[in-house]
C-alpha cells in the first residue's frame, strides 16, 4: 500500500519510552521519509559523556545510520535496511498511530536478556509539501527531505562505511554529523 502523505518528511526523535517509563535518549535522531525511501541517521549528542549503557537499549546510545525501502500496512509502516552500519542489515516493522501531531512508533528492543516494549516519539519537522529527492545506490544512497539529508557510502567488505547527515543553509549543504564502521 502507498506510503501516507503524513508520513512523507524529515522527523526527529522526540522522546522514548522503554517498558511505559520515559528514559534519556543520548542520540539525536533524523529519520528522513520519501514515498518509497527512507534514510535515518543516530548521532550522539555529546561524543564525549560516558554514558550509562545497564538497562538501556543499544539505539539509545549508540551511532549507527541505516537506509532503503519503505513498505506500509496499516497500521504498520516497514523499513526493509539496504544498507546499514552494521553488516547484517535488518527488516524493521512496527505499527505507528498520530497522537497530538506525534507519530508514536511501538515495538519491542532487547535490554539485557529480555525483551521490553518501547515507544519512540517523531516530531515532524517539515509539511505535507516538502520537497524530497533520492538517489538510492548499491553503493552509495543520498536521501534529501526539505532542509535535511543522509548520505550513505559503503564500500564494505573492501573499504570503509560513512554515513553523513546534512543540513541546507542559504542554499549550501553544510554537514552536521556523520558515522563511520
Amino acid at each position: 500500500m502507498t506510503l501516507p502523505i503524513e508520513l512523507v518528511g524529515a522527523w526527529r526523535r522526540s522522546g522514548l519510552l522503554l517498558d511505559g517509563v520515559r528514559v534519556v535518549d543520548y542520540c539525536d535522531v533524523i529519520w528522513l521519509q520519501t514515498p518509497e525511501w527512507f534514510a535515518d541517521i543516530r548521532l550522539l549528542i555529546d561524543p564525549t559523556a560516558d554514558l550509562p549503557t545497564d538497562g538501556v537499549p543499544e539505539f539509545c546510545y549508540q551511532e549507527f545510520a541505516f537506509a532503503g525501502v519503505t513498505t506500509w500496512e496499516p497500521p504498520t509502516i516497514t523499513w526493509s535496511h539496504l544498507m546499514d552500519t552494521s553488516l547484517e542489515p535488518a527488516v524493521d516493522s512496527n505499527p505507528v498511530v498520530w497522537a497530538d501531531g506525534v507519530v508514536l512508533e511501538n515495538g519491542f528492543a532487547p535490554v539485557g536478556d529480555r525483551m521490553v516494549p518501547f515507544t519512540e516519539e517523531w516530531l515532524r519537522m517539515t509539511g505535507d509539501d516538502v520537497v524530497w529527492h533520492a538517489e538510492p545506490g548499491e553503493k552509495r544512497t543520498r536521501i534529501e527531505v526539505g532542509r535535511f539529508a543522509v548520505e550513505i557510502d559503503d564500500e564494505r567488505p573492501e573499504g570503509g562505511f560513512r554515513a553523513v547527515r546534512y543540513h541546507l543553509s542559504d542554499g549550501e549543504w553544510l554537514e552536521f554529523g556523520s558515522v563511520t564502521a
